[in-house]
């Protein structure tokens, strides 16, 4: 099966919002990337993947950099890319970014091992006109569904998520 997009969000929502650190998450204004990777997995686990298709060890192929999370569904291979992304703390992954997406793209048209490729990116302290510029500026191609921006924990509005998908 093929991730989507509009559950995985409100499971991740659902999930966050359980969370004794909840509101240190969503109200810090620090980048936490590797928070959300580790708690992405419990998420996935529970629409149906097994913990042993999930892995933080895949490489794009012929180089030498690593995808978040990668899942080796029935279907094929699901690559996750995530972004934190802190309003004044952001110069150099704005720039960094758009190849990260183009790569996930990339990949997906040259790799028929790939079933799909998801962004996950949160914005913390952002305005929604600063979210919508830069979700134009990543996102612009048409390939790319998206399911946000939205709070990630309604109590808390200042930490924004956008989830992203493309598909063969």
């Amino acid at each position: 099966m093929l991730i989507d997009l509009a559950r995985l969000g409100q499971d991740l929502s659902n999930h966050v919002s359980t969370c004794t650190c909840a509101q240190f998450l969503c109200t810090e204004w620090a980048s936490f990337e590797s928070w959300f990777q580790v708690e992405l997995v419990p998420v996935l686990m529970q629409q149906g993947y097994d913990r042993s298709e999930c892995t933080s060890a895949y490489t794009y192929p012929g180089t030498r950099n690593k995808a978040d999370l990668m899942i080796a569904a029935e279907e094929g291979q699901i690559v996750i890319e995530m972004k934190v992304f802190v309003s004044g703390q952001d110069a150099n992954k704005k720039d960094r970014y758009p190849e990260q997406i183009a790569r996930l793209l990339t990949l997906l048209e040259q790799d028929k091992s790939v079933a799909q490729v998801i962004t996950f990116t949160t914005f913390q302290g952002y305005s929604p006109r600063q979210i919508t510029n830069m979700t134009h500026r990543f996102f612009g191609d048409p390939r790319w569904s998206m399911v946000g921006p939205a709070p990630i924990v309604d109590t808390f509005p200042t930490l924004q998520y956008l989830i992203t998908g493309a598909e063969r």
